[in-house]
């Protein structure tokens, strides 16, 4: 199966790969605006509507798509090694511009090129109007605010689903939690969305090959006994449990 990942300059791209390496099944392909030294395929890209792009998809099984466009400002381990240090936080209109025309053009390569499956990660934040106090899970509405690195995700969402409900590929959107790297969190006031980076990567990999339906939403973040949201279904479809617990740290 080849796999390919957008976003991969970035932590959680990095440790997917890692993930997803792991096995002979896959061969992996990666993309980002950033350049990367990597010895995997990597193809550098700003997804924009042209060949390159359809380049990108040639043989491609399942795309896996982080639309995030917040640079990471210290070089990684493993197979990827990060070029993007000093650059400012992204600003509304990158937000914007990757959730919506980036996104679009990946997908409407992807499904040109008959791929299988596309796994769009989203966000949690979509919940967080909602009472603390009430069990939400992938039932319930987004609420999205008009914060972009809100908004802009939910956007995606909608485009990927046209996508898929037009028969482009099958369809997973996997809302993730705030990424944190459990071995780094000394002194950080506990949030109740955290979600470990090794747990985001191995979800995302359980999803490449689970049998889902055509179309999935699937909630994701860490076990805590002050998690904020349900995760249920998510461990049940993709039979992955998060194994960092979050719930000593001090709040």
């Amino acid at each position: 199966m080849v796999i390919l990942i957008t976003g991969a300059a970035s932590p959680l791209g990095n440790a997917l790969a890692e993930s997803l390496g792991a096995s002979s099944a896959h061969t992996l392909r990666l993309t980002d605006r950033t350049p990367v030294e990597t010895q995997l395929d990597f193809r550098q890209s700003g997804l924009d509507h042209d060949d390159s792009t359809l380049d990108l998809m040639k043989g491609v099984d399942t795309v896996v798509h982080s639309p995030f466009p917040q640079p990471f400002p210290q070089p990684l381990p493993g197979p990827l090694r990060g070029q993007a240090a000093g650059l400012s936080a992204a600003s509304p209109a990158d937000w914007i511009d990757s959730c919506t025309r980036c996104t679009y053009n990946l997908f409407k390569a992807a499904a040109e090129a008959g791929v299988r499956r596309v796994i769009y990660l989203s966000s949690l934040d979509l919940f967080l109007p909602y009472d603390e106090n009430l069990v939400v899970n992938e039932n319930w509405r987004p609420r999205p605010t008009t914060e972009p690195a809100v908004m802009a995700p939910y956007l995606g969402e909608f485009i990927a689903e046209e996508f898929c409900l037009e028969g482009g590929f099958d369809l997973v959107c996997l809302r993730l939690g705030h990424l944190v790297d459990h071995r780094q969190i000394g002194g950080q006031p506990y949030d109740p969305l955290w979600l470990d980076l090794g747990d985001a990567a191995g979800a995302i990999a359980a999803a490449v090959d689970a049998e889902l339906p055509h179309f999935a939403v699937l909630h994701f973040q860490s076990v805590s006994t002050r998690s904020r949201f349900s995760t249920e279904r998510a461990q049940q479809l993709l039979g992955f449990e998060p194994a960092v617990d979050f719930s000593e740290v001090p709040a």
